[in-house]
């Protein structure tokens, strides 16, 4: 499978890069290279920052992508836009631009979300 991870050098998206090249997957890394593993040398490393622009995604194929470092809608709106119809399967995961910063006691699923600019 082709797989192209979003933010994967460090955490969680390490992690999910690790195990994706071990189990024998073709996997893509789009990050900044601000911390280049060099102890993932097979993959491939795409550099750029996505606040400013995706540009470098555009066109590819891949069967699926990871998206483990979006703060805010747009720039999942931007990647979205740049893989078009080239994936076949897109799974965010993020824990910001959910709730506000002064999220209240005893809040819950049902509690207003907050909309980031």
């Amino acid at each position: 499978m082709k797989i192209l991870t979003i933010g994967g050098t460090r955490f969680f998206g390490r992690a999910f890069v690790e195990e994706a090249a071990r189990r024998g997957h073709e996997v893509s890394v789009f990050h900044r290279g601000e911390s280049e593993p060099s102890d993932l040398p097979d993959l491939e490393h795409l550099h750029g920052d996505r606040k400013a622009g995706v540009e470098i995604l555009r066109g590819r194929d891949w069967d699926a992508v990871l998206d483990t470092c979006a703060f805010i809608p747009r720039e999942v709106r931007e990647v979205a836009e740049a893989i078009g119809d080239h994936v076949a399967h897109y799974t965010l995961v993020s824990s910001l631009s959910v709730h506000p910063d002064d999220l209240p006691v005893g809040a819950n699923e049902d509690t207003p979300t907050h909309q980031p600019p």
